[in-house]
């Protein structure tokens, strides 16, 4: 939280004072960690997005009420079972139980990924996909997607699609590193505005272009670090790659696995709009 602003941190200790962290097992998402991803979602994408946007909990009641689904039972009997059956559950509360001023889809996505990154999962959704899924699930509409069970379904239907939905778009966070060559690298590199200068003396700079100036910016060629060179055909040592990587902030920690890097991954796009804000949920 140190990259929010004083005011920001100041209404965001109020309402974690006025409510309740619940369940104290940290393995589950707890009620101050979805107070934390509102407020990180908020400082993240005002200006960018959201503009001046609404924002602030409506009810902290129903923040509690999200939480609990994790733990429903039936006569002693567990309704959820599965990760992603508890998945669903938390993400349907979130976005239908409007806890909050505005904002109510967004925390409940950044959740989710939450908490398939705990398990080594991301979404392979685009934007486009997610909005809907958004969309569909807080006005009820989940039975217009062709897989909805539209056979007497349970009073439970839209959890258990959404369960099946999110296991199905679900994929394993790739942390492997790959034989490449420095051509190909630069060429994943570029399209995160970061590129090779020209060699010199067995070395190469690695240099981000970046907008410098709140007003009147302007794109700045920045440099992030220098590794060894050996040839644009050769193949790039793995301890460079994992030296850019880390310098550059492309690694999975930082959201971008090796599927996204070297562009395997099909659908990319909502896991590098969220991967900041994940990125400070994860080490709140």
């Amino acid at each position: 939280m140190d990259k929010m602003s004083p005011s920001l941190k100041r209404e965001l200790k109020f309402y974690k004072n006025q409510i309740s962290d619940f369940p104290s097992d940290k393995t589950y998402v707890t009620t101050h960690a979805v107070i934390d991803a509102h407020f990180i979602l908020h400082d993240y994408f005002v200006g960018k997005e959201l503009g001046g946007s609404l924002f602030g909990i409506k009810d902290g009641n129903m923040i509690h009420s999200a939480v609990l689904r994790q733990f429903s039972e039936f006569g002693g009997v567990k309704k959820y079972n599965t990760e992603y059956e508890k998945f669903a559950t938390l993400y349907y509360g979130l976005n239908k139980d409007h806890a909050f001023v505005d904002g109510n889809k967004r925390t409940a996505l950044l959740i989710l990924l939450l908490c398939l990154d705990k398990i080594n999962k991301t979404l392979e959704l685009s934007n486009k996909e997610v909005e809907v899924l958004a969309v569909r699930t807080a006005s009820g509409e989940l039975n217009l997607y062709d897989q909805y069970p539209d056979d007497k379904p349970s009073p439970d239907a839209d959890v258990e699609f959404l369960a099946y939905y999110i296991h199905k778009f679900a994929r394993t966070i790739d942390k492997k590193e790959y034989i490449i060559s420095y051509r190909k690298l630069e060429k994943a590199l570029i399209s995160f505005d970061i590129y090779f200068d020209k060699p010199k003396k067995g070395k190469i700079s690695v240099r981000k272009v970046v907008i410098e100036g709140i007003i009147f910016g302007k794109k700045v060629n920045k440099l992030i670090t220098k590794v060894i060179f050996k040839g644009w055909d050769k193949d790039v040592p793995k301890d460079v790659i994992k030296q850019i990587r880390k310098k550059c902030k492309l690694r999975p920690e930082d959201g971008i696995d090796s599927k996204i890097l070297y562009r395997k991954a099909s659908v990319v796009d909502i896991i590098a709009k969220y991967r900041v804000p994940l990125r400070r949920l994860r080490d709140r």
